[in-house]
């Protein structure tokens, strides 16, 4: 007997049965036979024997008990708790799921218990290791600065000494009148390229003092942030 004849008889022997109780019947043991596989079918319908057995054990089970028992692949039983085995599997996937994830966050504590108990063993390396970098990097800074400055005094020196030229040239122009063009256009170009300097070098000098002054506040205000991180945490 296949299924769908052991399904027909089975309504056919449930005659006696509400409409209502008779569809939950056929449903969940439907239910249990996908649940099974296509594989044990057949096995499941031998387990049962025969549609007119299982009603008789649903009918005897049930009398009007539909809401206060359950279904089981030995009839209707009312108060007890059985499971077909492929629902009993799912609920044990879900309680090893729920295992795992519970060993998972075990070990995740573990780990970062150990991160900060070596964070708190590395800190008398690190904080001076990172200070001497922070103070380092400032020491670049302002070498970078003294550079640029010296350059910007370059084109300041360049620019005076191109206008002096300049004025040599204008006082020069009634006694040797190409001589003093020729300053005169000396003193301009010497102007120029010092003013060019000067823009150019200024602008490097500001940047490098704001870098400078940022290193300088942040290397100030480290410790006391790390205080106030710790405070916060507590």
């Amino acid at each position: 007997m296949n299924r769908k004849e052991f399904m027909n008889e089975l309504r056919g022997a449930l005659f006696a049965v509400s409409e209502e109780e008779r569809e939950a019947a056929l449903q969940y043991y439907n239910d249990y036979l996908d649940d099974a596989g296509v594989e044990n079918e057949q096995k499941v319908l031998a387990e049962w024997e025969s549609p007119e057995k299982l009603a008789e054990s649903i009918r005897n089970g049930m009398e009007g008990k539909l809401e206060n028992g359950e279904f089981t692949e030995q009839g209707f039983s009312a108060g007890e708790d059985k499971q077909c085995p492929a629902k009993k599997q799912d609920v044990e996937w879900e309680e090893n799921r729920d295992t795992g994830k519970a060993k998972e966050r075990r070990v995740n504590g573990w780990k970062l218990l150990a991160l900060a108990l070596l964070c708190i063993f590395l800190a008398p390396v690190c904080v001076p290791l990172a200070i001497a970098l922070a103070a380092a990097v400032i020491g670049l800074l302002i070498a970078a600065a003294a550079v640029i400055a010296a350059l910007f005094a370059v084109g300041a020196v360049l620019f005076a000494g191109g206008i002096c030229v300049a004025v040599i040239g204008i006082g020069k122009v009634f006694a040797v009148p190409a001589g003093a063009a020729v300053l005169f256009g000396a003193g301009l170009l010497l102007a120029a390229v010092g003013a060019l300097l000067m823009l150019l070098f200024g602008w490097a000098l500001l940047k490098c003092s704001i870098a400078l002054f940022k290193a300088f506040v942040n290397l100030c205000r480290g410790p006391f942030h790390g205080r106030r991180k710790a405070g916060v945490s507590k």
